[in-house]
């Protein structure tokens, strides 16, 4: 059998539904709700991005519904395009004309800014890794988890986001909207054994995906880990694909009551 990791504990952050729960039933909030990054210390919270408040919101989630410790355990974020808006910004700058750039909005736009706010904000000694991979990014975040599980035996905390797509360099038709999502994995022989296993990410292996998803969360390059997520809360899905046909086809097989 492939190497296996248990799922301890789900993260989840969009504006527009409150939980997987809601998003499941179809049923979006009044209005569009703002992350709270309440994970974070205060200067920390004031300076971060809307998108690193949702990495820290979704990390938080996942942490405490696993019960892990916060300061050893792994930490794995993956964006396939990162803090764009703020990056774009600086590159419009720099067109526009001569003048100094933000160091700190510099600091912000790069890709690793929410691992390293989220691992200050958590004061986190352990392993701290981001990385891009397009539409394959959430298959590549589950790699690099469960290999700093599977060789360290420690937990980790794997978190796929990205923010809206932005107009200016995203064909409206193919954009997509604000996700943010999180899970927890452990190792085997020291989870519960009612906690959901998965299996390495492979090729071919899987074709669930959430129903009825909005297309602006469908078209998602990181709405393979909502997939899972969505797939593990439900007992009749015994797999989970984590791209939607835009990827390389990888997928995990879910195992219940080992």
């Amino acid at each position: 059998m492939s190497a296996l990791c248990a799922v301890a504990g789900v993260g989840l952050f969009t504006p527009r539904y409150a939980g997987l729960k809601e998003l499941r039933a179809g049923q979006p909030c009044a209005e569009p709700r703002a992350p709270s990054g309440e994970l974070l210390d205060k200067h920390s919270r004031r300076r971060a991005s809307d998108l690193t408040k949702a990495c820290a919101d979704a990390y938080q989630q996942a942490l405490q519904q696993a019960g892990v410790d916060a300061v050893s355990c792994g930490a794995v974020l993956g964006m396939a395009l990162g803090e764009a808006s703020t990056t774009i910004g600086l590159l419009d700058q720099l067109w526009r004309g001569p003048g100094m750039l933000s160091p700190m909005r510099f600091a912000a736009s790069v890709h690793n800014a929410a691992a390293g706010v989220v691992s200050i904000g958590t004061k986190n000694t352990g392993f701290s890794t981001a990385l891009g991979a397009d539409f394959d990014t959430p298959a590549m975040a589950l790699l690099e988890g469960m290999t700093f599980v599977l060789t360290q035996q420690l937990p980790v905390i794997v978190v796929c986001a990205d923010e809206a797509a932005p107009e200016n360099l995203v064909e409206n038709e193919e954009g997509w909207d604000f996700l943010v999502t999180a899970v927890a994995l452990a190792p085997t022989d020291s989870a519960a054994r009612d906690l959901p296993r998965i299996t390495a990410p492979e090729r071919g292996v899987a074709s669930w995906t959430m129903p009825d998803l909005p297309p602006g969360l469908a078209q998602s390059p990181v709405v393979g880990l909502l997939d899972l997520v969505a797939a593990l809360s439900d007992e009749r899905a015994r797999d989970a694909r984590l791209d939607r046909g835009r990827g390389h086809g990888y997928g995990v097989r879910i195992l219940r009551g080992l």
